[in-house]
């Protein structure tokens, strides 16, 4: 059975508010179609999608670009696993969206020191 029915035809019928599944970007491969296909099915339903699986603030541009604001990311490494700790995990993604919105690269050698810099030096 397709992930895309299990993952979101399924469970936006079953009643689900939100559905966690693998991200193509983040730590597990996944085929990218399969993944805007499981988003586009929830979003039928007024289901929030949830990429996971190596979600981290280096990343955000493209999760944006792919999900809009309608989305919820299950970051537990990108917040716990940062170099120097989990709060400067959350002030990265926090840095990561302003940036986002401020239309503001995010390539190394033009991110101030701090958190999100940490981050990317980190997971690129």
């Amino acid at each position: 059975m397709a992930y895309s029915v299990v993952l979101g035809t399924l469970m936006a019928h079953g009643g689900a508010d939100a559905v966690l599944y693998p991200a193509h970007y983040g730590s597990l491969p996944f085929d990218p179609v399969e993944e805007l296909r499981i988003r586009d099915i929830l979003r039928s339903r007024n289901v929030f999608p949830v990429p996971s699986a190596g979600i981290h603030p280096g990343i955000v541009p493209q999760v944006l670009a792919h999900y809009g604001q309608d989305v919820i990311l299950n970051a537990g490494t990108g917040i716990m696993d940062h170099p120097d700790s989990p709060a400067a995990g959350v002030k990265a993604f926090f840095e990561a969206l302003e940036r986002v919105k401020d239309g503001k690269s995010f390539a190394l050698d033009k991110l101030p020191d701090g958190a999100l810099r940490r981050a990317v030096e980190k997971w690129g």
